[in-house]
């Protein structure tokens, strides 16, 4: 269970005594100043133990004697205990360790952009222009997708043989009794656990990369063990990994590999080494704006793999549209039309499955085949590389 957040007051009356500290949106940020280089790394390297002791992982980055540092609880959503408690923690290590907080007045303005939220150049949306254009945006069923061939024919092909694995997986509503997965959480639903269950049974890859991570390495371990002998080899991309830790076994951090990292940050020798059949699970933050890890996937992995790997990207709806309530909620994620521009005339890249366009066509044979899958369409999109 995510931690709970903290409110206003208690943020307010906490940043009161930690110098250099200050909320920007729903991290805490601060910026240090050490005599040497040296002293920097080595300040980072004592915060270190202190975050693995609290099992919560700031952010940070040295630049030369400077060491900007955040915090916030991605569970919760926001700032919680946690922060502010980890930050009082970083406050006193500076004051060992002869570490200079900047002023506030220092501090570059994250909340500055170049024009306001909803502008006409702005990357976030306007609401009103959505709700102007709401009919023609949200569609039931599937809409003509020029120059996507959705394979529409051979997506159910495939669905019918992963119906077979259907009852098979039995996947609890709460993790326990040796599972990981449950099916009680809001970031994974039962629809994508079950498609990749079976793909997983189907496909039997010796090698799976995760790009972001949490329930679906839930199921990927769960599925090794219990079906696949325990012969996948595994590695986990996830620079914020308090929610896999916490669902995984001692046993399966000693046989797995974990990358505390940055996509962008993590050497494409990784992703050359995969083979056809391997497979490439991305959820990311669904966001492509400079040097952010959607873009680097799509402009230096997706090139780097082998022919045959397969990958998958999270959270792409039917018509690759996210749905009016995210929209509107204000989410202003992009993955989908950068995804959809990808795969337009593309030769070199198939959908395997879509699970949004299949339940926009096919929902009755879907539920008929797999009556749980009637909770939902899930957001999975599995793409092969080559013929």
């Amino acid at each position: 269970m995510a931690a709970a957040r903290a409110t206003a007051d208690e943020i307010d009356r906490a940043l009161a005594s930690l110098p250099g500290w200050a909320r920007v949106g729903e991290q805490l940020s601060a910026r240090y100043v050490l005599p040497t280089f040296a002293g920097a790394v080595a300040f980072t390297a004592k915060i270190a133990p202190i975050a693995d002791g609290m099992n919560h992982h700031p952010e940070w980055r040295v630049a030369y004697r400077n060491v900007e540092l955040m915090t916030t609880t991605h569970d919760a959503g926001g700032l919680t205990q946690l922060d502010l408690q980890l930050a009082a923690r970083i406050v006193a290590l500076a004051g060992e360790v002869g570490a200079e907080p900047l002023q506030s007045d220092d501090v570059p303005d994250r909340s500055h952009t170049w024009v306001p939220p909803g502008h006409f150049y702005s990357p976030i949306v306007d609401q009103g222009e959505v709700r102007a254009d709401a009919e023609r945006l949200f569609v039931d069923g599937l809409r003509e997708l020029p120059g996507v061939d959705l394979r529409i024919d051979e997506q159910l092909a495939l669905v019918r043989e992963l119906a077979g694995y259907y009852g098979e997986e039995d996947f609890p509503e709460h993790p326990g009794a040796g599972r990981r997965y449950g099916t009680d959480n809001e970031y994974f639903s039962y629809v994508d656990a079950f498609v990749y269950y079976a793909l997983l049974r189907r496909l039997r890859p010796k090698r799976v990369i995760e790009v972001g991570s949490g329930w679906s390495s839930a199921v990927l371990l769960d599925t090794d063990e219990r079906f696949l002998g325990g012969a996948t080899e595994c590695t986990f991309i996830e620079p914020y990994p308090d929610r896999l830790l916490s669902l995984m076994t001692d046993a399966d951090r000693a046989r797995t590999r974990l990358l505390r990292s940055r996509l962008q940050d993590v050497e494409l020798a990784e992703f050359a080494r995969l083979d056809a059949g391997d497979f490439v699970f991305i959820d990311s933050s669904h966001v492509v704006k400079t040097g952010s890890d959607v873009a680097h996937a799509l402009f230096e992995v997706l090139p780097a793999l082998p022919d045959g790997v397969w990958v998958h990207f999270h959270d792409v709806h039917a018509n690759f549209e996210y749905p009016r309530e995210w929209v509107e909620e204000g989410r202003s994620w992009n993955e989908d039309y950068f995804l959809r521009a990808f795969l337009m005339h593309n030769r070199d890249w198939r959908i395997m499955l879509h699970v949004g366009s299949v339940a926009a066509c096919a929902a009755h044979e879907l539920v008929q085949r797999m009556p749980r899958m009637a909770n939902g369409s899930g957001g999975s999109l599995w793409l092969q590389k080559g013929g």
